[in-house]
């Protein structure tokens, strides 16, 4: 099912530049988890009866978040119609935080590295159409992960996109490296969309495999709880949580894990249309 493209040939220092920066940026994604959010955290179904966990405004706020339950069923979600078109976004990370210190942080996640990209701004395009059904607004998947992956690598490191929208998961090839990022969404809510804001959040589970014989792939739970505002039909304001939680196959898990977030990273974001 999946498909490769061709790699654009390069010197060999080149190739080796390249491949070293893959390196770092494959640790950003996981760092990250989805810190390609804003164009992922979408309006869907709400997530199954959860009383332990906070309502969606506070959990913006609190350093105490427990994992959201998963549904065995999670939907496509669509988007508010004025989110159609191409955007350009500029997302900046404001705060950093380890709930459970560096004790349970996965192999892969540095906080000193997370810390050093508060206040950066990062760039990138979103693309939003309608369904060829008619039924409304969606993500284009492939142009939004291509676009925001490439953007917190730094380079042109994504080689393909595959959307499945049947099994709701997506992965990712890169180029120089046989190694595979796989992303699938295990759940969505949402707040009642107003007619210029809405409140988002959908839990993913990312798998990162190197491709290297003998290392298991490497595995976590991110939830996006995203804040959108639109100030003017051009423009769209908000922020961003972006929260990573273990599996039992994540390196750092233990019996003693709770299922809270071992990091939560905040972000404000703008977008402006295209």
């Amino acid at each position: 099912m999946l498909f490769f493209a061709l790699c654009t040939s390069v010197s060999t220092r080149r190739r080796a530049q390249i491949q070293s920066k893959s390196c770092a940026s494959r640790r950003e994604f996981l760092s990250f988890g989805l810190a390609v959010g804003p164009c992922i955290a979408f309006p869907g179904s709400l997530l199954a009866e959860r009383d332990q966990l906070l309502p969606l405004e506070a959990r913006l706020k609190t350093s105490d978040l427990k994992k959201p339950l998963s549904d065995p069923f999670p939907r496509e979600p669509l988007v508010a119609e004025w989110m159609e078109g191409v955007w350009n976004v500029v997302v900046t990370k404001k705060a950093v935080q380890a709930p459970k210190g560096g004790k349970f942080l996965p192999d892969g996640y540095d906080l000193n590295r997370e810390r050093s990209s508060i206040g950066k701004p990062l760039q990138y395009r979103l693309r939003f159409a309608q369904r060829r059904d008619g039924s409304g607004v969606a993500t284009d998947r492939t142009f939004n992960l291509t676009s925001m992956m490439n953007a917190y690598a730094g380079t042109e490191l994504v080689n393909n996109v595959e959307w499945d929208p049947n099994g709701i998961r997506s992965v990712a090839l890169f180029k120089n490296s046989p190694g595979a990022k796989s992303i699938q969404i295990l759940n969505t809510s949402a707040t009642a969309a107003a007619k210029d804001r809405y409140l988002v959040e959908e839990l993913f589970r990312n798998i990162f495999t190197n491709g290297n014989a003998g290392e298991s792939p490497k595995t976590t739970d991110v939830e996006t709880i995203t804040l959108y505002r639109r100030s003017r039909d051009s423009r769209v304001e908000g922020s961003q949580r972006i929260a990573v939680y273990l599996t039992p196959s994540s390196d750092g898990w233990s019996a003693e894990y709770d299922d809270t977030a071992v990091l939560i990273s905040d972000f404000t974001l703008e977008m402006t249309r295209l």
